[in-house]
């Protein structure tokens, strides 16, 4: 009996720390989308999609209209949306982001347009924000209100209309009022993060890396 007190003892203290390292993961749930979150671990702002982790090896393992269920700690636990964040997102303080370039060339961001989470892929030789009308309507954008334009592609000229997106923001990088052109079609496959945002935003491309920064 006198072996096993200590060591009942030391087990207890062991689990007493190890609860006290699962409550230290400050977790916050600040943005809900199908199949991802935006959530801020210990005072990080990430973007989170199904089965990936994150900082603090926290991971989402699903997502709803209301919450998401995070493992934390090996331990699977609810988030419910935060009522801190309205519509579902929250500016970061962090005024400077990096992007990786893929090994394609190209370097390929989240974002969220208009508060809706889309792939986008840095294009300096676009005049504006580029995006197909299946893309549009993906995200809401009433695009046929818009100003009808002709735009060129390398098969000649095609139908399009000329919007304003209310907001385009990277992981807390935020331009509002941008200028986007949508072609009828499939085409681009792929959203284009033209100048009508980049010229809003200081970019320096270093090798492999391009940093974005808010001008003010």
């Amino acid at each position: 009996m006198t072996t096993i007190r200590p060591l009942m003892a030391v087990i207890a203290l062991a689990g007493a720390l190890f609860a006290g390292s699962v409550q230290a993961v400050m977790v916050q749930v600040v943005g809900l989308f199908p199949g991802a979150a935006i959530v801020i671990i210990e005072g990080r702002q990430v973007m989170l999609k199904v089965g990936n982790t994150g900082p603090g090896g926290v991971k989402l393992l699903s997502v709803d209209g209301t919450r998401a269920v995070l493992q934390v700690n090996g331990q699977a636990r609810e988030f419910p949306l935060s009522r801190q964040i309205s519509n579902g997102y929250k500016e970061s303080s962090k005024k400077t982001i990096k992007i990786f370039r893929d090994n394609d060339g190209h370097y390929y961001v989240k974002a969220l347009v208009n508060g809706r989470l889309a792939d986008m892929v840095v294009d300096t030789g676009a005049t504006a924000v580029g995006m197909s009308s299946k893309h549009a309507n993906a995200l809401g954008v009433e695009y046929k209100n818009g100003e009808p334009i002709a735009i060129s592609t390398a098969s000649g000229q095609v139908r399009g209309f000329l919007v304003q997106l209310k907001s385009v923001s990277i992981d807390g990088l935020t331009v509002r009022n941008v200028d986007a052109a949508i072609h009828e079609g499939d085409f681009p496959s792929i959203i284009l993060l033209g100048m009508s945002f980049l010229r809003k935003v200081k970019m320096r491309d270093e090798g492999d890396v391009m940093y974005l920064e808010a001008k003010y």
